[in-house]
């Protein structure tokens, strides 16, 4: 292959919130077999699909998205360095939120239940999340693909795409049950559910330690690289594997806490 993109991953937050291994073992474990095989296979780059959830994150799925991310921040790093120059595989991540009609979207669920005469669930009544088209996702992606292979900017590893402004959920409930023809309140109900385990109200775009860097490409920003050295990056996943093995939630738990120190830093 020339290019990988890495989309695979397990990505239902509460699920993942109550099986920690099953989450360590696909985001981490799977993310760098994905970045090792394509750099044995000579691929030019690979693209790993992240998510906003990976900034600061507070739930399980964003943990592991950011490890992952850290993993082939620090794998670019290492190939750059020994290939003094010449051209070698880019591994770059792109962060971006919910996308629209994806699998799992939260449009067809309220689509469903408004057809069902409701009532439609929201978890929290200030809760507000970034939304993306699935051809501005894949259009975005490609974009950052191609960005990272030109030479200009090889320093760049995280690409974060601009998804506009963030929408509030029950304010799209509402206005998907007038689409409808009905009333919210009246005709269906719009019920208040309560927030999940590994849930916050707000997504966050860049990290406190990683500042924004414009790299001239419309809707699309970089963030300044921030990862450990690969040495201590593989120290953790030989602890992780140990840890899996043993199904030790206490020490999985400190491994990732100790890798991603911002970790449940921002729950609000």
């Amino acid at each position: 292959p020339d290019i990988v993109f890495h989309a695979a991953a397990l990505k239902h937050v509460p699920i993942l919130e109550r099986d920690w291994s099953e989450g360590v073992k696909t985001n981490i474990f799977g993310s760098v077999n994905v970045a090792d095989a394509a750099q044995a296979a000579g691929a030019e780059a690979m693209v790993m699909i992240s998510t906003d959830k990976a900034i600061e994150p507070v739930s399980m799925l964003g943990l592991t998205k950011r490890f992952a991310e850290m993993y082939c921040q620090a794998f670019d790093r290492d190939l750059m360095t020994q290939s003094e120059g010449k051209p070698h595989m880019r591994l770059i991540s792109v962060r971006f939120g919910n996308v629209l009609a994806s699998n799992g979207s939260v449009v067809p669920k309220f689509k469903a239940q408004i057809e069902a005469g409701g009532p439609v669930t929201v978890t929290h009544p200030d809760m507000v999340r970034y939304f993306m088209t699935i051809r501005e996702a894949c259009d975005l992606v490609l974009t950052a693909a191609t960005h990272a292979l030109t030479p200009a900017r090889p320093d760049v590893s995280v690409y974060v795409l601009n998804m506009g402004q963030p929408v509030k959920i029950v304010e799209l409930a509402e206005r998907m049950i007038r689409l409808s023809g009905l009333e919210p309140g009246v005709d269906v109900e719009v019920v208040f559910t309560g927030m999940r385990p590994g849930e916050r109200l707000n997504e966050i775009l860049f990290a406190t330690e990683e500042p924004p860097v414009e790299i001239g490409v419309a809707g699309i920003m970089a963030a300044k690289p921030n990862e450990p050295p690969m040495q201590t990056l593989r120290k953790w996943l030989a602890a992780l594997e140990d840890a899996i093995a043993r199904d030790d939630r206490s020490t999985i738990r400190a491994v990732l806490k100790d890798a991603v120190p911002e970790f449940g830093s921002n729950a609000a």
